[in-house]
């Protein structure tokens, strides 16, 4: 595999010099000249749901696992290095606590919702704490499963969310020869309505009525706590602890504050006509323990718009459902140990938090490649370390590697203007989430099926569940990704939408930068093997490509 994994030992007999000789996934057999040999069991073999520490992986050497936050244990966790060069049986079975299920909670047919799924919509929405919401929406040539980032309780109207933005497709598995950025704002009682907008900020919007499902998660990972007190929140966010209804948090320099933020997407009228209003604006909460809100909203051609102070306490629902795993500032050899741990989880379908500094984030997209683990989070802005906003107000975007690397771009909001690309060595301290994901299936570059099955997946979409894609690169770059949403054709096939992650370059030395004009990316991956992207600026214009040199694609389903 990797330097990293390919570890190589010395062993010096008298008089004579060792060879080392390496098998794949397997042990070492290390000789000297005389033909004594010395057996090597290699790393021990990864379980899932456990840490392993060891300090030696030659004969009769021990291994001690021991099961992960997330998950209840059963054994001892010993495992000894054999004269076979293999490692004993383990005896530990560890088991996951963090479960989570998903209840079709009502169904809107074109017209109406029943009353009675819609009081029953609204209690599940009003008495969890922040739930995660999803929608399916069928459409006359696919269906739709949607993440919804923003909903609430209308009095008379039932419920509402708005989608994540997305760009405009022109099938089930392709976007547009132009695509317009896509707003979709679903209502319980069966409408719909859309805005597309260019970018030259000219918009339309229509309304539809559809047939929309809608899933509520229950999700025993978050903590029903609401206390905004600073210390219980650095407490838990040190222990990885990270509330999901915000996309990163910021730290002030003295600990004083912490500030939570989210993209909370694009103007809409909430309390008469639940519609789209234009001229449209997007805006950003930023809600802090010292008990202010910020609201920072632009317009979508770039015009900085306004910035509103509130009084508002920020609650606080910790998940609970995430072990920290390593700092970059640990010592090298703890580090070789727990970046495969890291390494070995993303295979598994785990995604990872990371802090850097004063920065809190979860992964947007996981990269493997060259004996590291390089994470891109999701956009944030500046100033992070203030709890306010103002007219000079940023984008940002973080790159982090295991090597301890970190890269920022700070860009011009609504504009293809790069302000600055900084690199700088910083500790960061990394998290691997608790949950488990099942490997529902894993195709090739031409969909045909290397393992699991297409109808368990559409199963698990039809429920509403949350899916993860890994693509393995003939090249060896395994990228694990979030999906967003999920089209599925007539015929069955999925498609995996990955919306706004920032453009990377990929070199060896774990070299991963930005491009120079931090462009982003919308991703297109299906059932069939294809993997297409978009690539642009705001206000620049963009590019389609297909990606080549895929060799497999596995998706991983949260259970």
């Amino acid at each position: 595999m990797t330097k990293v994994w390919n570890m190589m030992q010395k062993i010096k007999g008298k008089g004579s010099k060792s060879s080392v000789h390496h098998l794949k996934d397997g042990f070492n057999m290390i000789t000297n000249k005389s033909d004594i040999a010395i057996v090597d069991c290699g790393f021990p073999p990864h379980q899932d749901g456990a840490k392993v520490d060891y300090t030696s992986t030659t004969f009769n050497a021990k291994a001690n696992y021991l099961c992960v936050k997330g998950y209840s244990s059963l054994g001892t966790g010993k495992a000894v290095c054999l004269s076979n060069g293999t490692w004993s049986e383990i005896d530990l079975v560890c088991s996951v606590s963090c479960h989570s299920s998903w209840q079709q909670v009502a169904t809107t047919t074109a017209s109406t919702t029943p009353i009675h799924q819609r009081y029953a919509l609204r209690n599940r929405i009003s008495k969890t704490c922040k739930p995660t919401v999803r929608v399916k929406a069928d459409f006359s040539s696919w269906s739709r499963a949607a993440y919804i980032s923003l909903y609430g309780v209308k009095m008379y109207s039932g419920i509402w969310g708005m989608t994540v933005r997305g760009l405009t497709k022109l099938s089930w598995d392709s976007f547009e020869t132009s695509p317009q950025r896509e707003y979709e704002l679903f209502v319980s009682d069966g409408k719909s309505s859309y805005m597309f907008m260019n970018d030259s900020g000219n918009e339309t919007i229509s309304t539809m009525h559809l047939n929309i499902t809608w899933f509520v998660k229950n999700d025993q990972c978050i903590s029903t706590s609401h206390s905004s007190d600073t210390g219980s929140v650095l407490t838990s966010l040190s222990e990885g602890e990270f509330d999901p209804f915000f996309d990163t948090y910021h730290v002030d320099d003295r600990n004083n504050t912490v500030c939570g933020q989210r993209t909370v997407d694009v103007s809409h009228e909430e309390y008469e006509r639940l519609a789209f209003y234009p001229p449209p604006y997007w805006f950003i909460h930023k809600d802090c323990t010292s008990g202010r809100q910020h609201v920072l909203r632009w317009r979508l051609t770039g015009e900085f718009m306004n910035t509103e102070p509130r009084n508002c306490s920020m609650s606080w629902c910790p998940d609970t459902c995430w072990h920290h795993v390593f700092d970059t500032k640990a010592s090298p050899t703890n580090n070789e140990k727990h970046i495969r741990h890291l390494f070995r989880g993303v295979q598994y379908g785990h995604n990872i938090m990371l802090k850097v500094a004063h920065v809190i984030a979860k992964a947007r997209e996981v990269i493997l490649f060259d004996g590291h683990v390089t994470v891109g989070v999701k956009e944030f802005w500046l100033p992070a370390d203030k709890d306010a906003f103002s007219s000079g107000s940023l984008q940002a975007w973080m790159i982090a590697s295991t090597s301890g690397r970190v890269v920022q771009c700070t860009h011009f909001p609504e504009s293809p203007h790069v302000k600055e690309i900084k690199e700088e060595e910083k500790y960061s301290a990394w998290f691997l989430d608790s949950r488990q994901w099942d490997k529902v299936l894993s195709t090739d570059d031409t969909g045909t099926v290397l393992s699991g099955s297409k109808s368990t997946l559409l199963s698990n979409v039809n429920e509403g569940r949350s899916l993860r894609v890994g693509v393995l690169h003939t090249n060896g770059v395994y990228k694990a990704l979030e999906v967003d949403t999920v089209d599925v054709s007539r015929n069955g096939q999925i498609a995996a939408n990955i919306i706004h992650n920032v453009d990377l370059v990929i070199g060896r030395g774990n070299n991963v930068r930005f491009t120079d004009t931090c462009r982003m990316v919308s991703s297109i991956i299906t059932t069939e093997g294809s993997y297409k992207i978009y690539t642009y600026n705001i206000g620049a214009g963009g590019n389609h490509s297909i990606v080549t040199g895929v060799a497999k694609i596995e998706w991983f389903v949260e259970l």
